[in-house]
């Protein structure tokens, strides 16, 4: 399941929320018009040097983190870190590095979590 699309669920429905209070768990997030952008700065490079490209929204973040960005985010969202599993299926897993993503193509990430979260609860409320 998406969590930020769950996050968002919880707080139209006016559920509390308890994420992992795990801080090894860490999460990369990705704001689709980055990704349009990445993908665009691909096909229209001069020269394509690498086989394959790590394109994120430039963070790693434990889920308490994305929990302060979507109150930020969505005030009405009531949520709390607390002792429950990871939800995140990126596990122990490292960053992705996106600086080659940055050196050939020219990739940096230009939204933020909250700005992203903000954008897609707004796009939520016009379907």
């Amino acid at each position: 399941p998406c969590f930020i699309r769950g996050l968002l669920e919880a707080a139209d429905e006016g559920r509390l929320v308890t994420v992992s209070a795990d801080t090894d768990h860490r999460r990369q997030f990705l704001y689709i018009d980055d990704a349009v952008e990445a993908v665009w700065l691909a096909l229209t490079a001069p020269e394509v040097p690498e086989f394959t490209y790590n394109i994120t929204g430039g963070t790693w973040l434990t889920e308490g983190e994305v929990i302060e960005a979507a109150i930020g985010a969505v005030p009405a969202l009531e949520a709390r870190t607390g002792d429950v599993p990871p939800l995140g299926l990126d596990g122990r897993m490292g960053p992705l590095d996106i600086r080659l993503a940055a050196r050939d193509l020219g990739y940096a990430p230009r939204t933020g979590i909250e700005e992203g979260i903000v954008k897609y609860a707004s796009w939520r409320r016009q379907l």
